[in-house]
């Protein structure tokens, strides 16, 4: 399908849309988004992520362009639109101010973006290479911002030495990764970093927990360290567009794939609610 971009009420080609200065995205990353997965038209679990994304308006005091309800309504109209059967929504709202300043009022309006574009599946049996990165990351972690400068940079590190994801790592203790987050099942006890500044509420986190908390796995949400990492028995990379995957590699050592019935259970109660969705 060809890529929907929409701005502020209107609709543009890829090499028409342009974002104007008022738009502190610009200059500040001063915007906040989410993104979800689109079956058929219809956007996956999208309440759960305009809740991430109000919140994350909220925590910045970013005035929403428009009510919750009013932007469900938009962004569904939008995604009947994905002419194939898996597309990506991806939606931004950053403050608009006349001028280039550092500080914000509270007469300061924004912006909305939002695109639609065809996307493939990650291949759910072949299992991820990690690489290990400092967690230099500002503490605000767990607001859904633009400011993904450190991800960028990881994610590069990442590509370049042949891996898929970067685990960002702070004092020994595993946060998450450049842009999923990461869990660990040792012991047939899933490991998951409790929720704070130091990570990202995952929607695909949430849906790991639930899953494995109706297949009677106990969830135990604490730091693991990099050596509890290496010996872990499952490696569970999960994020919206991944949903989630097994990694087998950590800095090119073996790691995980060691209990693959609990993985298989866990995996396919994810997997199944999203292929009948």
């Amino acid at each position: 399908m060809k890529p929907l971009y929409f701005y502020d009420g209107k609709f543009y080609d890829a090499g028409e849309a342009a974002i104007p200065f008022t738009d502190r995205s610009v200059f500040f990353a001063d915007a906040v988004y989410d993104a979800c997965l689109v079956k058929n038209g219809r956007p996956y679990l999208l309440d759960a992520h305009l809740d991430r994304f109000y919140r994350s308006m909220g925590a910045l005091r970013i005035k929403p362009k428009m009510e919750k309800n009013e932007l469900k309504t938009l962004l569904c109209k939008l995604c009947e639109k994905a002419d194939c059967e898996i597309a990506f929504l991806y939606f931004q709202t950053a403050r608009s101010a006349p001028l280039r300043r550092h500080f914000s009022t509270e007469a300061d309006t924004s912006h909305l973006l939002v695109y639609v574009s065809e996307m493939s599946l990650p291949d759910r049996d072949r299992p991820l290479r990690l690489i290990l990165a400092n967690d230099h990351r500002y503490g605000f972690c767990h607001i859904k911002t633009t400011n993904l400068l450190p991800a960028v940079l990881a994610s590069t590190k990442a590509v370049a030495m042949g891996a898929d994801e970067a685990v960002f790592v702070r004092e020994g203790m595993v946060t998450e990764c450049a842009h999923s987050n990461i869990s660990i099942l040792k012991n047939g006890v899933l490991l998951t970093h409790p929720k704070g500044r130091r990570i990202l509420p995952g929607i695909g986190r949430e849906q790991l927990i639930t899953a494995c908390k109706k297949l009677s796995i106990p969830v135990m949400e604490r730091p693991f360290s990099v050596r509890e990492l290496y010996d872990a028995d499952e490696i569970f990379i999960t994020s919206s567009s991944k949903l989630c995957l097994r990694a087998n590699t950590v800095m090119n050592h073996d790691a995980g794939m060691k209990d693959e019935e609990n993985a298989f259970r866990v995996l396919g109660s994810i997997f199944e609610e999203f292929d009948t969705w």
